[in-house]
């Protein structure tokens, strides 16, 4: 089934469309009568891992300022396919939080995490509070109920405001950023205290007129808090703001552009490096060719986007691997996230662009001169890539799609165990676009090219002026039934880039309606 399920709810106080996490009450997003929000992650620093010390004489004890406390205990009994006795697993418990893992099979230190996403929460109530909001005082208290994700919220109502605020609870370190783990039996890395909800980033109808929230960084230098040190590298969020800038008026079909925008900036920034250069190799020679004449468009069906993708993987393994190792280097991509399906991937996905790209500007990078100097690490890239792309899709440059290479599957979880994933699995299928589109669709560094890592799950174009045009999308289809015709229906229409009607007024829903389910007590 999808990540979402499309959703209206009308009864009671509700009168609300949007999508649902399955399993959840209310919609998470869309919009009501008076107001339409949407959300993306902030990847904001909600969490510090704490290095404990534990009794050598009993290890569900833990120190802390001098003393020993007890950790709490949680039996969990784990019924495992095949076995006549459950496998218990004793969680415990520390001042900061559970303990995740031990350095060795009878250590004396070992990990726990704090983190707001393991505290109880009211977030479900803050969504059912937006459902409901009327206005921007009422989104405002709703989203101050919202402590864990960290999610930036965009908002608009039918009273021609805009606006944003950063949800979710942010600690107060005593010292330190977190950034690595932390002591945790001296007292001094403590959480200290939140980040006053009025002080999170917010805006209510700022002066150039529009909001965007890309993953990117979301506060100045001069903001008085310290949120987090992992962004994402801001490509897109340059392309939406250059693109909303150039139009000046944005409409609603602007939107759908937006939607389905492939253009790569880091791939044209690669592109100016290389003017000037002069290869030798004939497989580095029709490489580079092809780049130089790139428009920046990484759409399924360019031979030049995959040249880009192929070309600065194998940069990215020149420079970095002969010192970090295979496995480090992936880490440092990305990629071996802890879910193959919820987290594919880490929050460093993106950040190798920008440091290939620095690394090549500096003259005196050691990196670049590891690696044989410039000249050399540049052609054997663009060699290597040519060799591959011939090795994977043939000899001849016109067959070397993106799409090829850059396919999309929608995974069912029982899809993991072949040859399941060919009944249960929705795709692959070609798709455009990176880690850096406005379209992002990301493929994890240690599978490439495949988009397996994320991708836009959910599309909406709001018409405050006239509900009645809303449109949106939500791949695969909104069934999670095998067999069922709207299994995967929606996803040819979100590959293309098109939607389906919100459809508001009850006179609307019942000339769209198909089918009626009645659920009797």
């Amino acid at each position: 089934p999808g990540v979402w399920y499309m959703n209206h709810l009308v009864g009671g106080k509700y009168e609300v469309i949007g999508v649902s996490l399955p399993g959840t009450p209310g919609v998470q997003v869309g919009h009501n009568a008076r107001i339409a929000w949407g959300a993306t992650l902030t990847l904001t620093d909600t969490q510090d891992l704490f290095v404990e010390k534990l009794d050598p004489a009993n290890p569900k004890r833990y120190e802390f300022e001098g003393e020993w406390h007890d950790c709490e205990v949680f039996r969990e009994e784990i019924t495992v396919k095949g076995r006549t006795t459950p496998h218990v697993e004793e969680v415990r418990l520390t001042r900061h939080g559970p303990v995740i893992g031990e350095f060795a099979p009878r250590a004396e230190k070992t990990i726990a995490i704090q983190s707001y996403a393991l505290r109880p929460s009211q977030t479900l109530a803050g969504f059912l509070a937006i459902d409901r909001a009327r206005g921007w005082d009422d989104f405002v208290n709703a989203v101050h109920l919202i402590s864990s994700p960290p999610l930036n919220i965009v908002y608009a109502d039918v009273e021609n405001n805009i606006g944003y605020w950063t949800a979710g609870t942010h600690p107060v370190r005593a010292k330190g950023q977190g950034l690595v783990p932390a002591p945790g039996w001296t007292g001094e890395y403590e959480w200290a205290g939140e980040v006053p909800f009025e002080e999170m980033p917010h805006a209510l109808n700022p002066e150039r007129g529009y909001i965007v929230t890309c993953n990117h960084r979301i506060v100045e230098d001069d903001y008085p808090h310290y949120l987090g040190a992992q962004w994402m590298n801001g490509y897109r969020a340059q392309r939406l703001v250059s693109e909303i800038e150039r139009k000046g008026r944005i409409s609603p079909d602007d939107c759908r552009v937006f939607h389905m925008d492939f253009h790569s900036i880091p791939g044209l920034e690669l592109q100016t490096r290389l003017k000037g250069f002069a290869a030798t190799d004939p497989d580095a020679r029709l490489a580079l060719d092809l780049l130089l004449k790139w428009d920046g468009w990484l759409g399924a069906d360019s031979v030049s986007g995959a040249v880009y993708q192929v070309t600065l993987s194998r940069l990215v393994q020149n420079l970095i691997t002969p010192a970090l190792g295979p496995e480090l280097t992936d880490k440092f991509m990305g990629g071996s996230g802890p879910h193959p399906l919820l987290t594919p991937v880490t929050e460093f996905i993106g950040h190798s662009t920008v440091t290939i790209f620095k690394m090549l500007d500096d003259d005196d990078s050691v990196w670049v001169k590891s690696a044989g100097g410039k000249q050399k690490v540049i052609e054997t890239s663009l060699a290597e890539a040519t060799r591959w792309l011939k090795q994977k899709l043939g000899t001849d440059p016109a067959g070397w799609q993106w799409g090829k290479l850059h396919t999309i599957t929608l995974p069912h979880s029982l899809g993991i165990q072949p040859p399941l994933d060919k009944v249960f699995n929705n795709g692959p299928v070609p798709i455009g676009g990176d880690t850096d589109t406005v379209c992002q669709t990301a493929f994890a560094p240690e599978a490439p090219y495949a988009a397996s890592a994320f991708a836009p799950s959910y599309r909406q174009v709001v018409d405050l002026g006239d509900l009645s045009r809303t449109v949106h999308i939500a791949p695969p289809g909104n069934s999670g039934v095998l067999g069922d015709p709207h299994y995967g229906d929606l996803l040819p229409l979100w590959l293309k880039g098109e939607y389906i009607p919100a459809s508001w007024a009850k006179e609307e829903v019942e000339k769209e309606r198909t089918e009626r389910l009645r659920l009797e007590g």
